[in-house]
């Protein structure tokens, strides 16, 4: 049975975020990371209903400056990887998410490992 997305918007540091999720909360998470100017919709709702499928909960989300998430004037609030690895914790902490699995294309690769570097 394929499912649609469910959308919960996250506030946090005056940043607003487009996330989306599928499946159970109980499930192990996978936080699913694109890459630079990709929405979150570069995550298929197939490939996500097939994670759900396998036993996860999953959850994908609009970078900030991408899709429905908020605009940042970049060259007055410039941010780097490390604020974009916190970006994905805090979507993590609103979710009530202690532990997940990262998947990251390109950019969210990039993304995934400064999470591992900087929030073991």
């Amino acid at each position: 049975m394929k499912s649609k997305p469910t959308v919960q918007i996250v506030r946090f540091d005056d940043l607003t975020f487009h996330t989306e999720h599928f499946g159970d909360r109980n499930n192990p998470t996978y936080l699913l990371i694109a890459g630079a100017m990709a929405p979150a919709s570069f995550w298929t709702d197939t490939l996500c209903n097939l994670l759900v499928h396998s036993g996860f909960f999953v959850i994908r989300y609009d970078h900030r400056d991408m899709g429905e998430s908020c605009a940042v004037h970049w060259k007055m609030y410039p941010y780097t990887l490390s604020n974009l690895a916190r970006d994905a914790i805090s979507i993590l902490d609103a979710y009530g998410v202690q532990q997940a699995h990262f998947i990251g294309h390109s950019m969210g690769g990039y993304i995934a490992q400064t999470i591992t570097l900087e929030f073991p």
